[in-house]
């Protein structure tokens, strides 16, 4: 792929955001940008991560689980060349592959994944140190962030342009709007240069501590006066209304440790948290639409693939002032004092805060799953994934097929046609674990094609419900094609049809019975019965090798064999769908749907 036609890409990071905290995923949070994303472009259901943010990011960059990038706990370097703390040599990130393959190479926000640093003790820090790599150090030619993992997002303890640090000015900071302004003309220098480029942007958002202004919470007063239990419910049901589960799953328990919403003492306080979430939410959503504009503004919206998802479920982590908060600065940078920790007494949301929302807020993220980030249940691990790519995607895709944040870096490579390095700098460098998912994100051609021409809705509506019978025709064509070019044989030799016949109708038959007595031994109905198609209807494939092999490469022979056991299977499983009820019972009767797998 020429380099004048290579797509940019754009990977988005947020940071402990739940799977159900987007609109397009049932949220009553304001996402429109994203939610735009997923109707033109693709939504994956079941995008898998490391249950943190170190093992994710790890993950991410490299294409490497975690422990083979070097980051299989946190910052820590706990004595092994898994577990150090920050990535390994042998592996190679995406802005190291990116830019020997000629791509200008952008990060801004979050690195957290070079080594550990103590947010108190910032005149201690020496970024770039063996053991502490900054993003200019793992292939980013440009960087605007922080280097460790959280941070106050009006006054952060720490930022580094490229490898100097710099100091907040002014009185209008706040994290998301600035990494965002920063990224924005990160781009603007790259297209000024005509070349592609590749923009990491880690959101901070909405990672504690509690963080947004007046205006951004003030859009959510009152919404959350209905309480946990409520909202867990109300985002279920959306969930289930826009078929974005895999099957119709109850929602799971309340978590044991949440209280139920009538037993909690300070509801205002409670509500104004959420609010507070959701406002982070919000204003991320609102930066990425800044971010997409000025794509648009710069000529370079169709040619960019943009991925967005979030590197662990919704986190239930409790702000105790002699806890977690104990870790990080007390005092902004112009002097006042922080109130640490989860006090119904003050005010979440300001700057002189400092506070989480907690677990049974957690649990609503992470509607309709179980756990939250440290675990490795489903709420800690699975979240959205949104890709849009105008050029390239027609948009509406839902796949609820797994993917893994290693198949990252593969898809980057199949989108970019860049080549992955044999070694980096004379290291050898470790093979892929992941596998690209574009074609889970472009759909089929035809698909793409008719969606675009005549609409998502037109094509699942009226298009796409013809697709099957299609195929019959197109295999009753086959049928007759070969019948004919072998129509003197038949008409010569009458015994030639029975011959071939009655060997096919004995494997049908076979196949039919010991799949159907495995079936109602092993399985419950429907999955028995899914057995027995799964296993006969794939058969077309054992028909060629067996003509094939009788006639050599006589393809008017397979054909005639092929066409012979399409009938007998066609008919073999009409005649099997009258006795599915004698065989396995009748179906049972509606009720309600089947719980949500937890881990």
């Amino acid at each position: 792929m020429s380099e004048a036609k290579r797509p940019n890409v754009v990977l988005i990071l947020a940071d402990d955001m739940g799977f159900s905290d987007l609109g397009c995923f049932g949220s009553e949070i304001r996402t429109p940008v994203i939610d735009a994303m997923a109707a033109r472009g693709a939504a994956l259901t079941a995008m898998y991560n490391g249950a943190r943010c170190c093992p994710t990011r790890a993950a991410l960059l490299t294409g490497l689980y975690a422990t083979k990038a070097g980051v299989g706990h946190m910052g820590a370097n706990l004595g092994s060349k898994g577990y150090q703390g920050f990535l390994r040599d042998d592996a190679a990130t995406i802005a190291e592959v990116l830019r020997a393959e000629g791509y200008r190479t952008l990060m801004s926000g979050k690195w957290h994944v070079g080594g550990d640093w103590h947010a108190k003790k910032t005149a201690e820090w020496r970024p770039g140190d063996p053991g502490r790599p900054t993003p200019r150090q793992r292939g980013f030619d440009r960087f605007w962030g922080i280097v460790d993992g959280v941070s106050s997002f009006f006054s952060p303890h720490y930022l580094l342009r490229d490898d100097s640090r710099v100091e907040i000015e002014g009185d209008d900071f706040y994290f998301t709007d600035f990494a965002t302004d920063e990224a924005i003309r990160l781009v603007e220098g790259s297209v000024a240069e005509q070349k592609p480029f590749f923009l990491y942007l880690g959101y901070t958002a909405p990672h504690w501590p509690l963080h947004a202004r007046d205006e951004d919470i003030a859009r959510y007063d009152g919404v959350y006066a209905k309480g946990w239990d409520a909202t867990r419910t109300a985002r279920h049901e959306e969930l289930l209304g826009r078929k974005l589960l895999p099957h119709p799953w109850r929602i799971s328990p309340r978590d044991p440790d949440a209280p139920a919403w009538r037993d909690v003492a300070h509801h205002d306080w409670e509500a104004q948290r959420m609010a507070v979430y959701a406002a982070m939410v919000d204003c991320m959503d609102r930066n990425i639409g800044r971010l997409l504009e000025s794509l648009k503004r710069l000529g370079q919206y169709e040619d960019t693939l943009v991925l967005f998802l979030s590197d662990n479920g919704g986190c239930a982590e409790f702000m105790a002032e002699d806890g977690w908060a104990k870790w990080f600065p007390d005092v902004t940078h112009d002097g006042r004092r922080m109130t640490m920790g989860n006090r119904p007494d003050v005010r979440p949301g300001p700057a002189v805060s400092y506070q989480s929302y907690d677990l049974p807020w957690a649990n609503v993220s992470n509607a309709p799953l179980r756990l939250f980030k440290h675990w490795v249940h489903e709420g800690g691990i699975s979240t959205p994934l949104i890709a849009q790519w105008p050029r390239r995607m027609a948009g509406g895709v839902v796949a609820h097929q797994p993917a893994h944040v290693v198949d990252i870096l593969p898809t980057i490579l199949e989108a970019t046609g860049a080549r992955y390095p044999k070694e980096l700098a004379g290291n050898p460098i470790q093979p892929l674990d992941g596998e690209s998912f574009l074609p889970l994100l472009l759909g089929t051609l035809t698909q793409r094609w008719l969606s675009g021409k005549h609409g998502e809705p037109h094509f699942n509506q009226k298009l796409k419900p013809r697709f099957q019978p299609f195929s019959t025709l197109g295999v009753l064509g086959i049928v007759f094609v070969s019948m004919a070019l072998k129509s003197r044989d038949i008409f010569a030799h009458p015994g030639l049809l029975p011959g071939l016949l009655l060997p096919l109708v004995l494997i049908y038959a076979i196949n039919f019975a010991i799949s159907t007595v495995v079936g109602k031994t092993m399985f419950s109905r429907g999955d028995a019965i899914a057995l027995v198609y799964g296993t006969v209807m794939r058969n077309l494939s054992i028909a060629l090798a067996i003509a094939m092999g009788v006639f050599g490469s006589a393809g008017a022979d397979a054909a005639l064999l092929i066409a012979l056991a399409y009938i007998v299977q066609v008919q073999a499983a009409a005649w099997y769908v009258k006795l599915t009820n004698r065989l396995f019972g009748a179906p049972p009767a509606p009720a309600a749907p089947a719980a949500a797998k937890g881990g």
